[in-house]
């Protein structure tokens, strides 16, 4: 199952108790908003790990997806890379001033077309420029449509519903869903995604289509196991995995005869903190992921955040190849009081398409 979050100015204590709820039975997948002035979201939502934090998409020409940056005040998402609790600030963040400190885990992890016509009103020509997707000056008595997060985050509902059916073992692993979404995203602006700097979008626009496909065709891989096209594993990790006494997990990804066309190799790894009520404590160790390309290795070593993403150019590999890709625990933050001794973790790879049309 998923189910939706919206909060009232919580507190940050509430995200140990929106964690905790990823520990229970049915495990459910966890959907919260980043709302639609992302730097203004709720802290509860910031603080909270083992969720899908989405944002809202406009559309403003039916065939190419995008984020408003430009009147991103009148109720636009906007990114927000939450105060981090285990590094220092980076430069370069969102929103651009001087006060404020944020970290390398951007918000929204994911956005999602949220849009919903109320009638078939002519619009006004200040109205028709921004598409059917308006600014909140167009959103009158007369012209009652309307769009943001609140409707953004039942689209994503449906579409991890359809996920879940496709597999039904999927109930029962919110990290691998998570995964699953992440990973057949598509791309919203030019470029490979960067967890530190694009800065407007995550992984991207939710594809149900591609997700459904991958969750339906997707083989299980194991550590140190065969190569896999469409590679899927969850599994658990604990303090006996990270240093000290460290034990990377080794998989491989294997590459069709034909690279597809318009498409490219993307990797996602998702885990969950393990809440700790007694010590009122929610700490995310620390997990890295490395990919072996043809050119050279790639890196995700965020340390704030519960995903690890990594887009391989074409460029980096060659048909019919084999390449390692390790998830290597970092650093092992959970109290010995937390919720759980282990923590689930989902690591899934495939080809996606590049960019939204």
């Amino acid at each position: 199952m998923s189910i939706n979050l919206f909060a009232d100015k919580p507190t940050d204590q509430e995200a140990i108790y929106i964690d905790s709820w990823a520990y229970m039975y049915p495990t459910p997948v966890i959907i919260t908003t980043t709302d639609n002035q992302g730097w203004f979201m709720p802290a509860a939502m910031s603080g909270a790990y083992n969720q899908i934090n989405v944002g809202n998409v406009q559309d403003s020409s039916w065939v190419h997806f995008r984020i408003d940056t430009v009147t991103c005040g009148a109720g636009a998402t906007q990114t927000v890379n939450p105060v981090p609790i285990h590094s220092a600030c980076l430069d370069g963040t969102w929103p651009s001033s001087t006060n404020q400190c944020a970290g390398d885990r951007e918000l929204p992890y994911i956005v999602s077309p949220g849009y919903a016509p109320h009638s078939a009103h002519t619009l006004p020509p200040q109205c028709a420029v921004n598409g059917y997707f308006m600014l909140n000056s167009c959103l009158d008595p007369n012209y009652p449509q309307q769009w943001g997060t609140s409707l953004s985050a039942p689209t994503l509902n449906g579409i991890i519903a359809d996920v879940q059916f496709s597999r039904p073992w999927l109930m029962n692993q919110p990290e691998a869903v998570r995964a699953v979404i992440l990973t057949t995203a598509r791309n919203v602006t030019n470029g490979y995604w960067n967890s530190q700097y694009d800065g407007k979008d995550g992984a991207g626009v939710v594809h149900g289509a591609d997700a459904v496909a991958f969750a339906k065709n997707m083989t299980t891989a194991t550590p140190n196991g065969a190569a896999q096209l469409n590679g899927y594993w969850w599994g658990q990790l604990g303090a006996s995995d990270f240093p000290p006494t460290q034990k990377p997990k080794y998989f491989y990804a294997k590459i069709p005869s034909t690279i597809p066309s318009g498409k490219h190799l993307r990797i996602v790894l998702t885990w969950d903190s393990s809440p700790d009520r007694t010590n009122n404590l929610n700490d995310l160790s620390d997990v890295d992921l490395y990919f072996d390309g043809a050119a050279s290795q790639m890196r995700s070593q965020s340390n704030e955040s519960s995903i690890e993403v990594i887009d391989v150019p074409n460029t980096s590999i060659a048909a019919n190849g084999t390449y390692k890709i390790t998830l290597l625990p970092w650093l092992w933050r959970h109290s010995n009081t937390a919720i759980s001794a282990t923590v689930p973790a989902s690591l899934v790879w495939t080809f996606v398409t590049d960019h939204a049309r």
